[in-house]
């Protein structure tokens, strides 16, 4: 099996680990059918994984690695997002979003313009509190499992970065707002964050993600479709997909595949691929003037 990402346009009620199952299964099932040898296909075993989780709920782009291509995973998590998402005003929900029971509301209802001055106060680094019906672990168990069982417990505030925030529409209490952000932000517990700022309440009632690093929706795979490793949706790993790629010489590969010390000037990306001779031979990040390997691929 080659190296490739897999770029699916998940649907909303569809879990990310739905959409894994889902291509591992036809994978396996068109090695099967392409293998003489049935019994060595039951055997076989390949390496498949998600490059972001989206809530369930969420719609958009969502990565799939396959084989060595899932050594990259932390790479895109480095990459910014792009998010397109529904506020409505005046109620606040147990889940903050749709699907959740209404908890409380709100009499006051922001205006266009009281919304528009303060979206600029959640713009660069800022503390984020996870919601709790979410993936964080609290002591090894999901938040969200302990959040159903209504175990009393609290998330902490994390660090996360938003590039830009802005709002496209808004008509009766229903804002429609994009994000561009980096790893680790939910949509949901900034809607309800603008909110607050607004002395207000508010749930999401649509997210989706329409970029990812350099991925977009065009050409996306639909799960209900049959999987054709020929469409334009499979990119393979040497194919440009990522502008943070790092190239070097002969000699500096021979170094690094030796545990040697290569130095370059400062690179400021948090990390970034190695290519030689055309092709992607791995991940690295810097320390001071020196690259260090993170990842390496296995050659054949």
């Amino acid at each position: 099996m080659k190296n490739y990402w897999i770029i699916v346009n998940k649907q909303s009620k569809v879990t990310s680990t739905d959409v894994v199952r889902n291509i591992k299964r036809q994978l396996k099932q068109k090695i099967t059918s392409s293998c003489a040898n049935q019994n060595e296909t039951k055997k076989m075993k390949f390496k498949i994984g998600h490059g972001g989780t989206l809530d369930p709920l969420a719609t958009g782009v969502l990565p799939i690695a396959c084989e060595e291509t899932t050594k990259f995973i932390a790479h895109l998590h480095t990459l910014l997002k792009v998010y397109e998402f529904d506020v409505c005003f005046g109620e606040k929900r147990t889940t903050a979003d749709i699907e959740g029971d209404i908890i409380q509301r709100s009499k006051f209802i922001p205006t266009k313009l009281q919304i528009e001055n303060v979206l600029s106060n959640f713009i660069g680094n800022i503390q984020q509190v996870p919601p709790k019906y979410s993936a964080c672990k609290v002591n090894g168990v999901r938040a969200y499992k302990l959040a159903r069982e209504n175990v009393d417990f609290t998330l902490e505030a994390k660090s996360v970065y938003i590039e830009n925030l802005r709002l496209i529409s808004y008509k009766n209490n229903l804002a429609t707002m994009q994000v561009t952000c980096g790893s680790g932000v939910y949509v949901r517990s900034l809607a309800e964050n603008i909110a607050t700022e607004l002395q207000s309440l508010a749930y999401v009632t649509r997210i989706h993600r329409s970029r990812y690093g350099e991925f977009t929706n065009d050409n996306a795979y639909e799960i209900k479709n049959e999987l054709n490793l020929n469409c334009n949706y499979v990119i393979l790993l040497n194919n440009k997909w990522t502008n943070r790629v790092v190239e070097i010489d002969h000699n500096e590969f021979l170094a690094l595949s030796t545990g040697k010390i290569v130095t370059r000037e400062k690179i400021n990306w948090p990390n970034f691929l190695l290519k030689h001779n055309e092709q992607i031979i791995g991940l690295a990040s810097m320390s001071g003037d020196r690259i260090v390997i993170q990842r390496m691929l296995h050659c054949d």
